[in-house]
Parts: structure tokens; C-alpha cells; sequence
């Protein structure tokens, strides 16, 4: 089965052929300008800082997903729990979670 992934900021840029640099060096650079901008007014900036702070933090994770299969998703739609939020405790800092490209049950909701 397919699944969709992410493509990271970096990943697009050595694509694109824009960098060779390592993660951490790459994001570090791009945060630098996002805070050169943020100082000179230019809207979305701060954003932009979060998205590379939150993408080197699931590079140094080890980038790691879940797999969220079709018939798994139904399941985890319908559950109603009222959870304090600092109780779960996830297994990494950060992840991602592949939905499926084919018989997914959320498409519909575009």
C-alpha cells in the first residue's frame, strides 16, 4: 500500500539542487534569515521559524512515522476521550503520521 509522505523544507531544496548542506547547518541558516526578516517586518516570518524548528526537530529524532492504515482510521475518528493534555506521552518529540493514498477515509473531507 501507498502512502503519502512529507517532503521537508531541506529535502525540496537539495532537490531543487539549492543546498548541499546537513540538516541541522540548513535549518540553522534558514531560521537566521527568518529572524532577519522578522526584525525587518516581513509577514509570516515568525512561522516560518516554527516550521524549520519543528522539521530539525523530527530530522534529530530520526524522522520518525506512523503508518495509518484505511481500516484503522474509522476507528480513531470515532474516539471521543477528554484527556488532560500534559497525560499522553508520545514515544518521540516529534513525528509524522502517513495517512494512506488510496482508500482513505478522510479524503472525502477536503
Amino acid at each position: 500500500m501507498e502512502f503519502h509522505d512529507f517532503a521537508t523544507t531541506h529535502d525540496v531544496a537539495r532537490r531543487l539542487g539549492l543546498t548541499n548542506e546537513p540538516a541541522a547547518r540548513f535549518y540553522q541558516q534558514m531560521q537566521g534569515v527568518a529572524i532577519q526578516g522578522h526584525r525587518r517586518g516581513v509577514p509570516g516570518t515568525a512561522s516560518e521559524f516554527n516550521r524549520y524548528h519543528s522539521e530539525l526537530t523530527w530530522y534529530d529524532a530520526g524522522r520518525p512515522y506512523y503508518k495509518l492504515w484505511p481500516a484503522v482510521i474509522p476507528l480513531l475518528a470515532g474516539v471521543g476521550i477528554e484527556v488532560p493534555v500534559d497525560y499522553p506521552r508520545a514515544p518521540f518529540t516529534s513525528f509524522l503520521v502517513r495517512f494512506p493514498v488510496q482508500e482513505n477515509p478522510l479524503a472525502d473531507f477536503r
